[in-house]
């Protein structure tokens, strides 16, 4: 490929360590060692990058292309040296710019272009789509089943992790002005930032409670 925003990305499948490079080229499965290309899924696009990382799921891998492009999920298959890859399925009702999607329980939560969507990975399938954060960036909180989304305008708001609709339950104003930076949690603490400023918000249940 001539190009790629996205990270050599480390998997395992069929027992196999591999690293993916999702480029303008398609998706591409190297051995780590060597370089020697395990398997290749072939998708060109001459003048539209990558960027959103692959998502795998033991023998299969979820992989989009902004710009109304679709996104495709992979069965890939090992046949003793010979590998193969099938698609499942293509789905536009998910199509992410540069923002990953995290997943819960089987379903994908991410941005369909500026709106904050979940699909079904099981078919593609779309289950709601709501709340418009811009480009904005999710944050999984996987043992509260929470969703942390920082919004494009700077507002923080905190989603249950739920096919059945979108539930906000809290939001507030983080930061002044427009960010595409990720949020983290840490210890308590949330961190937001943006090109002109950062900002650190205590979230203890202890804190809350005061």
């Amino acid at each position: 490929g001539h190009h790629s925003y996205t990270s050599a990305h480390l998997a395992n499948i069929h027992g196999v360590p591999q690293v993916l490079a999702f480029t303008s080229a398609g998706l591409i499965s190297l051995e780590p060692d060597s370089g020697k290309i395990l398997w290749q899924y072939d998708w060109f696009m001459k003048d539209v990058a990558r960027c959103v990382q692959p998502y795998v799921e033991g023998d299969t891998v979820t992989i989009s292309t902004f710009m109304g492009n679709d996104m495709r999920k992979l069965k890939v298959t090992k046949d003793g040296d010979k590998w193969n890859t099938e698609v499942l399925w293509h789905s536009t009702d998910l199509k992410p710019y540069y923002n990953d999607m995290v997943v819960q329980d089987g379903y994908a939560y991410g941005f369909d272009n500026k709106i904050f969507t979940c699909i079904d990975l099981k078919d593609g399938v779309r289950k709601w789509k709501g709340g418009r954060y811009g480009n904005g960036q999710v944050l999984l909180l996987a043992q509260q089943k929470k969703l942390l989304v920082q919004a494009e305008t700077g507002e923080v708001a905190l989603l249950e992790a739920s096919p059945e609709k979108l539930k906000e339950i809290a939001k507030f104003k983080a930061l002044e002005g427009k960010t595409w930076n990720h949020p983290v949690v840490a210890h308590g603490l949330l961190f937001v930032r943006n090109g002109e400023e950062m900002a650190c918000f205590d979230v203890r249940k202890e804190k809350a409670a005061q």
